[in-house]
C-alpha cells in the first residue's frame, strides 16, 4: 500500500472516531465507546499487509480494526447507534463490531477473549491446507490473561500460521505495564513458550506495515508463529469520549509527547500537500456515514429474539434398532461414522488418543485417521475458531468440571456469537463432558453442571441416557451448526441398549417417556432416569404405577410430554443429577406450575444431590445422592403411604476406579 493510501486509511479512522466523540455527549450512541485516536498506525498497517482472504480477530478497541480491513463505514456508524443498518443488526454495538465478508471477524468485550478463537481459527486453515493467515490482535493488558499463554502454548506447539500482535498503548485502563508486571518488554515474553517477538515503533503506518508483511511472508511459508509489539499511545480515556491527563495515573507531560508523535500528522507532512487531496473525500464519507446511521430504523421489537440459534437442519425420520450395544461403543460409533463421512470434522481433548480412549469412545480413531483429525491437546483449545473457520470440532472433557476454565469461551463466545453479531456467523461446535460420579471422585471431579449451562441462551444442551440417546444426539449435535454441550454420566458407559446403524441425523430435540404409569410422575435425567425406571418397578410390586419421563435435552426442553404426564397422574416428582437449587428440577417445577397447576393434586417435590461439595468417604457419598431407594421412599410420601425398608440396588456399571 502506497504512503497516500495509509495516510488515507488513518484519517479516516481519525475523523471517524473524532465524530464518534462529538455525537457521544448526544446519547445518540448509548452504549460504551473505546477510542483508538492516537493508535491509527498500527491498525493501519497491520490490515495494509494482509490478503484479503485473511482472517483478524481483534478487541473492544475495535473501530480503527474494522476500517482498516475494509468495512463499511455506514454500518459501524449504524451500529454503533443501534440500527437495524449496523453491521450487527445494532445487537453488538461499538464493542463487537465484525466484517466477516473483509476478514475482520470479530471484536470481543471481554479481555484476551479471541486469542483462542484466532488460535483454533488458524488450526482450520491449517487442517485445510489454506493459503491464508490469522491475525490475533489485542492490547498490553491481554497479556496478562491466562489464556493467552495457552493460546500461545497451543499456536507453537502445532506451529500454526498465525501472527500475534500486541497494540502496546500503554495502559491497561488505567494501570501501567510497568505497575503490572517486572518484565515489560512484551515481545519477549512468549520466549519460554518458543514464539519469538520483535518491538517496533506503533506511530509509523509504514514501519507496521513492513513489520507485519516479513513476519507474515515467514508464518506463510511454513515458519513458526511471532509476536509484534507495536509502541503507541492512548490519547484519551479508556472507555468514553473524553481526554483525562489531568488524572492522576498519568505522568506530567505526556500529552506533549503523544502529540508530537501523533501517526496522522507525521504521515501528513512526509505527504506534504498531495496529503491535502484525500481529506475532502474523507470528510464527506464520514458524513455520509453518520447521514445513513441517522435515518437507519431501530430494529424492530420482534428481532429480540432471532438470531440467538441457526435453524437446525430437517431430522431425518427414526431407524429401526438392528443391534444391542453398550453406551460407550455407541458413541465411539457415531464419532466415526462423522470422522469417515466429513472430512471437515475433528475430535479433541485430553485423552482422546491413549490407550484409555475416554472409557472407549474415541478407541481406534486414531489409527484410523490420523492425528491431524484426533489429537491430544491441553485444556484450553480454540474449538470456537475452529467452527468458523470451517471445521467440526468434537471436543471432549472428561469432567464436567473442567467446563468451569472453558466457561468464558463458552459462555461468553461461543453461545452469543451468532446474536452478538447480527447472525452474519454461527459456531457449529460440540462439546462432551463426563459427569465422574463414584470412587471417590470428590468435590472437583464429580459435578453435574447442565444448570450452568442451560442458562445461558445459545448454546444447546443434552443428557443422553440410552446407547441410542448417545448415538442420536451426538450425530444430530455434529449436524446442528449451534455450539452443542452433551454431558454423559459415567455410570451409564456400559449400559447396553438397541440402536439402529449410524445414518442421517435425527432431531436433537427429544424428551422420551420411558415407562407409562398412572399414579405419579418421575422426570428424571442422564443416569437418575436409570435409578427412577428401578425405583417404579420396585413401586409397581407395592401397587403404585409410575410414569417415567426422561428429558433428554436440557434446551431446548420439550416440556408438552412432561406437561400430558402431570396432567394424567396430578402428581409430580424431578430428580435431577445435580443441585436442585436453581438447577433443571427448579425449571421444570416451575414451567409445570405455571402451565399445568391446575393438573396438581399436591405439592411438586424434588431430588437431586445433597447441598454441599461431593465427598469422598463411601458412606457419605452414598448419602450424597438420589437413587432408586430415595426416589420410591419420597414417592410414596406423595401419595401418602408408608414407606417400607427399602435397599437401593447396586450401581448399573462395573466401573472400578482410580479415574
Amino acid at each position: 500500500m502506497k504512503p497516500l493510501e495509509l495516510y488515507k486509511t488513518m484519517l479516516t479512522i481519525r475523523l471517524a472516531e473524532e465524530r464518534v466523540a462529538a455525537i457521544y455527549p448526544t446519547d445518540k450512541i448509548q452504549s460504551p465507546i473505546h477510542l483508538s485516536l492516537g493508535q491509527e498506525a498500527v491498525c493501519t498497517g497491520v490490515c495494509a499487509a494482509l490478503r484479503p482472504n485473511d482472517r483478524l480477530y481483534g478487541t473492544y478497541r475495535g473501530h480503527g480494526l474494522y476500517i482498516a480491513k475494509g468495512g463499511d463505514l455506514g454500518r459501524m456508524f449504524a451500529e454503533l447507534y443501534g440500527k437495524d443498518t449496523g453491521c450487527a443488526r445494532g445487537k453488538g454495538g461499538s464493542m463487537h463490531l465484525a466484517a466477516p465478508e473483509q476478514g475482520l471477524m470479530a471484536c470481543s468485550a471481554i479481555v484476551a477473549s479471541t486469542i483462542p478463537v484466532a488460535v483454533g481459527d488458524a488450526l482450520a486453515a491449517q487442517a485445510e491446507g489454506r493459503d491464508r493467515l490469522v491475525v490475533a490482535f489485542f492490547g498490553d493488558g491481554a497479556v496478562d490473561e491466562g489464556v493467552f499463554y495457552e493460546s500461545v502454548n497451543f499456536a507453537v506447539l502445532k506451529n500454526l500460521p498465525i501472527l500475534f500482535v500486541c497494540e502496546n498503548n500503554q495502559y491497561a485502563i488505567h494501570s501501567r505495564v510497568a505497575d503490572r508486571r517486572k518484565v515489560t518488554d512484551l515481545h519477549r515474553i512468549g520466549a519460554g513458550l518458543g514464539l519469538k517477538g520483535r518491538r517496533f515503533d506503533g506511530n509509523d503506518a509504514g514501519a507496521v506495515l513492513r513489520a507485519t508483511a516479513a513476519a507474515a511472508k515467514s508464518i506463510r511459508a511454513g515458519g513458526a508463529p511471532q509476536l509484534l509489539e507495536f509502541m503507541t499511545y492512548r490519547w484519551v480515556e479508556h472507555v468514553g469520549a473524553n481526554t483525562d491527563y489531568q488524572e492522576a495515573y498519568r505522568f506530567p507531560g505526556e500529552e506533549k509527547k503523544a502529540r508530537a508523535a501523533d501517526p496522522v500528522s507525521r504521515a501528513k507532512k512526509k505527504l506534504g500537500k498531495a496529503a491535502d487531496a484525500v481529506h475532502a473525500e474523507v470528510v464527506a464519507a464520514v458524513d455520509a456515514a453518520v447521514a445513513f446511521a441517522e435515518r437507519s430504523p431501530f430494529p424492530a421489537v420482534d428481532q429480540l429474539l432471532s438470531h440467538v440459534y441457526a435453524p437446525a437442519p430437517i431430522a431425518a425420520p427414526a431407524a429401526d434398532p438392528t443391534e444391542t450395544i453398550r453406551y460407550g461403543e455407541a458413541l465411539r460409533r457415531a464419532t466415526e461414522h462423522v470422522l469417515a463421512t466429513d472430512p471437515t470434522s475433528i475430535v479433541m481433548g485430553i485423552g482422546v488418543d491413549d490407550h484409555r480412549a475416554v472409557f472407549g469412545t474415541t478407541k481406534g480413531l486414531l489409527a484410523r485417521f490420523g492425528k491431524q483429525r484426533v489429537f491430544d491437546t491441553p485444556i484450553a483449545e480454540g474449538a470456537i475458531g475452529a467452527a468458523l473457520g470451517g471445521l467440526k470440532p468434537i471436543h471432549i472433557h472428561i469432567r464436567t468440571d473442567f467446563l468451569y476454565l472453558a466457561m468464558d469461551q463458552l459462555l461468553n463466545m461461543a453461545a452469543k456469537w451468532r446474536s452478538m453479531y447480527g447472525g452474519t456467523m454461527s459456531v457449529p461446535m460440540v462439546v462432551r463432558a463426563v459427569i465422574g460420579r463414584s470412587w471417590g471422585q470428590g468435590a472437583q471431579h464429580s459435578q453435574s453442571l447442565q444448570a450452568l449451562f442451560a442458562h445461558v441462551p445459545g448454546i444447546k444442551v443434552g443428557m443422553p441416557t440410552t446407547p441410542a440417546d448417545a448415538q442420536d444426539l451426538l450425530l444430530a449435535a455434529v449436524a446442528d451448526p449451534n455450539p452443542v454441550l452433551l454431558i454423559e454420566h459415567r455410570l451409564l458407559y456400559d449400559l447396553e441398549g438397541p440402536v439402529a446403524r449410524p445414518g442421517r441425523a435425527g432431531a436433537f430435540l427429544r424428551t422420551v417417556t420411558r415407562r407409562r404409569g398412572k399414579d405419579l410422575t418421575i422426570v428424571a435425567n442422564s443416569y437418575m432416569a436409570v435409578e427412577a425406571l428401578k425405583a417404579a418397578e420396585f413401586l409397581s410390586t407395592q401397587g403404585v404405577e409410575c410414569e417415567v419421563v426422561d428429558p433428554v435435552t436440557i434446551v431446548p426442553l420439550d416440556e408438552q410430554p412432561i406437561l400430558d404426564s402431570v396432567r394424567k397422574t396430578g402428581r409430580l416428582l424431578v430428580v435431577d443429577t445435580s443441585w436442585t437449587s436453581c438447577g433443571v428440577s427448579a425449571e421444570v417445577a416451575a414451567r409445570v406450575s405455571e402451565r399445568a397447576f391446575e393438573a396438581l393434586k399436591g405439592p411438586v417435590r424434588r431430588l437431586g444431590m445433597q447441598p454441599a461439595p461431593c465427598p469422598v468417604s463411601k458412606p457419605l457419598e452414598n448419602a450424597f445422592y438420589p437413587d432408586a431407594a430415595s426416589i420410591a421412599t419420597t414417592a410414596l410420601e406423595m401419595l401418602g403411604r408408608g414407606a417400607p425398608d427399602l435397599r437401593a440396588p447396586a450401581l448399573t456399571n462395573r466401573f472400578k476406579g482410580p479415574f
